[in-house]
């Protein structure tokens, strides 16, 4: 059995156009076709009992490899689509598996298009409206370059390339951006998403503290931003350990994880 679980985090915001509540929201990230559990059945369950509003997935369910399959991701996303919304952005494996069809033929197409017929809605440079009685949510998914992923070189993702693919945040409602790389957490927090959601470093690989992991995917050691919650300026970034892995199949002090996030508003 692999280690696995829940990690919870509660977040309130005080919006005065909207009415005063609870959204619950569960995020996956990373599966990278691992199963928890026969079939993903234990993850299921975790994210049954936590009874969320929405389910949110961050990128890289699938691993862009040239002939790796799709079906246990897909599979997991179809049976996640029959009970909750879901909204779904990218992450590095999807996004190359799309812009190079030539080397990953078919693949992309083979898990999001019965993902986008069941339902699921898929932010790529795009938003959403998600709403619970009084309460709104507009979730933004950034589709990164994938030269923003090398890794021997870490650029700076400026702020305008956010404003130019999403426009600025709603600020009458709850806003949410699923950005898979927590690299440019200094961009997120500068757009103004009330939570940035991100996944990408897999926890660092051995978890050495709450933030701290032992190797990012861009070779840095000991980076102090692989887990957790981080808060600037009344905006929030969640960074979380993700369900899998694929380059480095190792975890030390590191879960797989599923994140609960309450949005409690007032």
């Amino acid at each position: 059995m692999k280690k696995f679980a829940v990690q919870q985090y509660e977040l309130n915001k005080r919006k005065s156009g909207l009415g005063r509540g609870t959204l619950r929201f569960a995020f996956l990230t990373d599966l990278h076709n691992v199963t928890v559990g026969p079939d993903n059945r234990d993850l299921l369950a975790a994210v049954g009992e936590a009874k969320p509003d929405a389910v949110l997935c961050g990128g890289d369910m699938i691993v862009g490899k040239p002939g790796s399959p799709v079906e246990p991701a897909r599979t997991l996303m179809l049976q996640l689509a029959e009970r909750y919304p879901v909204y779904c952005a990218t992450g590095n494996h999807e996004y190359r598996t799309k812009i190079y069809p030539e080397t990953y033929p078919g693949m992309y197409e083979a898990y999001q298009k019965p993902l986008q017929k069941a339902g699921v809605i898929f932010l790529e440079n795009k938003k959403a409206v998600f709403k619970k009685e009084d309460l709104t949510a507009v979730i933004y998914g950034y589709d990164m370059e994938r030269r923003y992923y090398d890794r021997f070189r870490r650029r700076k993702l400026p702020v305008e390339a956010v404003n130019q693919a999403l426009g600025r945040p709603d600020p009458e409602n709850v806003t949410m951006l699923l950005a898979h790389n927590p690299a440019q957490m200094d961009t997120y927090f500068r757009w103004g998403a009330d939570v940035t959601l991100c996944g990408h470093y897999h926890g660092g690989v051995v978890r050495l503290g709450e933030h701290r992991g032992l190797v990012s995917p861009d070779f840095r050691l000991f980076p102090g931003d692989v887990h957790g919650l981080f808060r600037r300026g009344g905006k929030s970034v969640i960074v979380s350990a993700g369900l899998g892995e694929h380059t480095l199949p190792l975890r030390i002090c590191n879960p797989r994880e599923l994140v609960v996030l309450d949005i409690k508003v007032s």
